[in-house]
């Protein structure tokens, strides 16, 4: 079974280009599912046994006994049928046992964006930093002026920027251009001329790990009264909802998020909408009884 594993994560990693949150997330839904079947079967099992009614009753069992979210159920089926079908393609099973299968509907829940006013407390907080102000504050104006995931910012060398755009590499190793406002790239120029010893075009810009990055804006949503706290990702939300609010095209808002598919950018419509939804109940006064 372990082998299985071990092969397919390297499918994922060098077949199909997938980031290594994603990979890291898949192989520990697998993980459990292994140990599932392991302890129901006496630590002896070979996945050419598997049956249908296996994966239901272990899914089953998630809902039953485990506070899992509906997204959650929904990630872990999408890994195991994604394995078992590499299994189906390496000869060990016929069929997929988990085709077809349907662990939760839910609804996609709205993301969190932070106001015009809420960006300008962060980037307030993180300029009175006195030992890493000057990187804070590039961090934050990059990634709410690009919209660009916190793996593709950190990856970010000095010689991907170029003017007022970027080169970035997202998901599946697909490059794309994003731009940056006049803000962002002050910034960002600002504190480069400030590393000591310079940096060179090779070098990342930012010498920080992804859990730092998120530590980083906790702390300064904090200080600034925002809550729930922004995250990386809330800036990469908050970089879209505004642009469709201030009449940006939604494919060009596409392109530049890195999304496959318009239908994942379309959620920020429905942002937008709500935030229209909850203007009007407020101040039309006939909006209730």
């Amino acid at each position: 079974m372990t082998h299985s594993l071990l092969s397919f994560s390297k499918e994922l990693k060098y077949a199909r280009g997938l980031s290594a949150n994603t990979i890291t997330s898949y192989m520990s839904d697998l993980t459990d599912f292994t140990d599932y079947l392991k302890i129901n079967n006496n630590n002896a099992f070979d996945w050419s046994d598997l049956a249908r009614s296996q994966v239901l009753d272990y899914f089953e069992s998630l809902r039953k006994h485990d506070n899992f979210k509906p997204a959650t159920l929904q990630r872990k089926a999408a890994a195991l049928r994604l394995f078992l079908d590499y299994l189906v393609t390496q000869g060990v099973l016929s069929t997929n046992p988990a085709k077809g299968l349907q662990v939760a509907k839910f609804q996609r829940s709205l993301p969190k964006v932070l106001t015009l006013q809420e960006v300008d407390k962060l980037l307030k907080m993180a300029s009175q930093s006195p030992n890493t102000g000057l990187r804070d504050v590039a961090i934050i104006e990059l990634l709410y002026s690009s919209g660009v995931r916190i793996s593709e910012l950190l990856s970010l060398t000095v010689d991907q920027i170029d003017g007022d755009f970027l080169r970035v590499t997202g998901k599946g190793g697909k490059p794309r251009e994003v731009f940056i406002g006049e803000f962002a790239r002050v910034a960002v120029y600002k504190y480069l001329a400030s590393c000591n010893p310079p940096k060179s075009n090779a070098d990342p810009i930012f010498d920080i790990t992804r859990s730092w990055a998120f530590k980083l804006l906790a702390r300064y949503s904090h200080l600034g009264g925002i809550s729930p706290a922004a995250s990386p990702h809330t800036l990469r939300h908050s970089f879209a909802t505004h642009m469709l609010e201030n009449n940006g095209d939604l494919r060009a808002i596409q392109e530049l998020l890195g999304h496959s598919s318009i239908v994942t950018t379309q959620i920020y419509t429905h942002v937008s909408k709500e935030k229209k939804r909850r203007e009007y109940i407020k101040s039309h006064p006939r909006s209730k009884l």
